[in-house]
């Protein structure tokens, strides 16, 4: 199947430095994000244009997240997300369709055939003749004749195709069978449901038929749930309609990669299949197989291969040169200050009363700072002195112009607040002009250092992966996250690693309602399921990938005070010129 060629929007530019030295330079809101990368992927500069809303809440107590799949279904985008509770549902996963004919810049509701239809969560779809396809629902089910020998199994798939409009219509159940053999029998999950659900994409093989993967627990698996779980492949040659067990293509791996679920795979330039999956979750590495008898047999599975390693942080900046000494004529200034008590003592009492009979002496405004002061305690005595750093000069009075923030030592960085009173300002303004030849007040001080950018990360990482390979460059695009929302891009074969793209981040930079954003540019499981659906558009090196923001965790947004809502984004890689 193809999809119609669009071009993007004029773009808005992030940059980004791979390694330690990463990061974005964000400017105000635009039609799109671009990203300028050479890390694992050869130099490419990601394009991100600006999400499109497919839905969002519109009712209380409804549910709007998990988009998982996107399909084209001939020249017509097909998108389906969960709007049931995460957990077991022996009856079915409630969902909902959408579809779009422009590239997913505008989303209709596909039309059910009559209001009564139940409408259901679909995700792997097998493309039909005539530009249809059959999407099967979620879990593997048992047959009506009830689980027997736990070795047979039927899986609801709907046909989707284009009405007279174009548009998309759901259209007849098919319900395929599936047979297993006794040693990879299935194991129970509800009264009507097998722990054996579908994901990722339908593979075409050589021989004309084609594969899917599924996950779930065998029968005779004794680790608890999750840890047990297996990655199974079954093959059909009658587009879908029955299955049989091909291989198990990931159990009881070395960790991390020891609990497989969520896959997805593509077919390399060197003919092998690649399939990436799920190990335990959040902030966990994805992991790889891959096969080169079509499905037969796997590779032992692996994390993903990380980026550059970042470069070591640079070495800590020296010690600043001590200060120069203070020059006679500076001194002779301060003296004659100090020494006019009739002119100065009210400047001289003002910083005292501010810091006590103790204060510290004007030393430290043009050398290095006093440490050890001692002062009389005759508070009319100004005669203090230093154990470390003093001289004969300038210690017969207090200076107004600076203290550090600890007040045990003096520092030119920093204005004291009497430093411009009517008491303290002309005097010490003739002071500084005789010690530096320069105009009072000081230069403006050196603006704070900004904090250092976020680390972005090296491997690619969380759930339900999505993966693709682009029908021009040849580079393998994935999209994953939790936490966060992520777009990886990498050659074929991806041995040197993977480059990010942080799509929370990009929307945040881009979506003009505040109350869509997510809090965070790494949002965690109470902003985004990070469940994905990724598609690439046929004849170009971009891709459309859909995500959720949420409003109240995994529960229905608390509509209409806030809302829920999944959003579409078409993304662009090309060669850093």
């Amino acid at each position: 199947s193809s999809g119609p060629v669009h071009t993007p929007n004029k773009p808005h530019q992030h940059n980004m430095k791979c390694g330690g030295s990463r990061r974005w330079v964000v400017g105000g809101l635009a039609s799109a994000t671009i990203l300028s990368a050479v890390c694992g992927a050869s130099d490419v500069t990601i394009t991100a244009g600006v999400p499109t809303v497919v839905v969002k809440t519109t009712r209380a107590a409804q549910f709007v997240f998990f988009p998982q799949t996107l399909h084209w279904v001939g020249s017509q985008l097909l998108l389906s997300y969960q709007a049931d509770s995460d957990g077991l549902h022996d009856d079915g996963w409630t969902g909902a369709t959408y579809g779009s004919g422009d590239n997913g810049t505008t989303w209709y509701p596909i039309a059910l055939p009559t209001p009564a239809t139940p409408h259901y969560l679909v995700k792997p779809c097998v493309d039909l003749p005539g530009k249809a396809a059959l999407c099967f629902q979620y879990p593997l089910r048992r047959p009506a004749s009830g689980f027997g020998a736990h070795t047979n199994a039927v899986l609801p798939g709907h046909v989707f195709s284009p009405g007279p409009d174009g548009r998309l219509l759901l259209g007849k159940t098919v319900n395929a069978s599936l047979t297993f053999p006794a040693a990879a029998a299935l194991k129970e999950w509800g009264n009507h449901t097998y722990m054996m659900v579908t994901d990722g994409t339908v593979m075409p093989l050589r021989d004309g038929s084609i594969m899917m993967l599924l996950y779930g627990d065998y029968l005779n698996e004794t680790q608890p749930k999750a840890a047990g779980y297996s990655i199974v492949a079954v093959r059909s040659s009658d587009l879908g309609k029955t299955w049989a067990f091909r291989s198990t293509v990931s159990h009881g791996q070395p960790s991390p990669c020891q609990q497989p679920s969520e896959h997805d795979c593509t077919r390399l330039a060197s003919g092998n299949i690649y399939c990436v999956w799920r190990s335990e979750g959040t902030n966990q590495p994805l992991c790889s197989s891959t096969s080169s008898d079509e499905g037969l047999s796997w590779s032992v599975g692996g994390p993903l291969h990380a980026n550059s390693p970042p470069p070591p942080p640079p070495p800590p900046s020296p010690p600043p040169p001590p200060p120069a000494p203070v020059p006679a004529k500076c001194a002779a200034a301060m003296d004659t200050f100090c020494s006019n008590v009739t002119a100065n003592s009210r400047c001289v009492d003002a910083t005292e009363r501010w810091y006590g009979a103790a204060a510290l002496p004007m030393r430290g405004l043009f050398g290095p700072p006093c440490l050890g002061l001692t002062c009389p305690t005759d508070p009319t005595d100004h005669n203090c002195s230093c154990s470390i750093g003093g001289g004969d000069w300038g210690w017969r009075c207090y200076s107004v112009l600076a203290l550090d923030p600890t007040r045990s030592a003096w520092s030119n960085q920093s204005r004291h607040p009497n430093a411009y009173c009517s008491e303290c300002g002309p005097a010490l303004e003739s002071i500084y002009h005789e010690c530096t030849g320069k105009v009072w007040p000081t230069p403006p001080p050196v603006p704070p250092t900004p904090s250092p950018p976020p680390q972005l990360p090296t491997t690619p990482f969380g759930v339900e992966p999505k993966l693709v390979k682009l029908s021009q460059s040849g580079q393998l695009v994935l999209s994953t996250g939790r936490t966060g929302l992520w777009v990886w891009v990498a050659d074929d074969p991806p041995t040197a690693g993977w480059t990010p793209f942080n799509l929370a981040a990009h929307h945040n930079a881009v979506v003009a309602d505040p109350s869509l954003r997510f809090t965070s540019d790494n949002p965690t499981t109470s902003g985004t399921t990070s469940y994905t659906g990724l598609v690439a558009v046929p004849g170009t090196d971009d891709v459309i990938v859909s995500y959720d923001r949420l409003a109240n965790g995994w529960n229905p947004a608390p509509y209409p005070s806030a809302v829920s809502a999944i959003f579409t984004v078409r993304i662009s890689i090309s060669p850093t010129l």
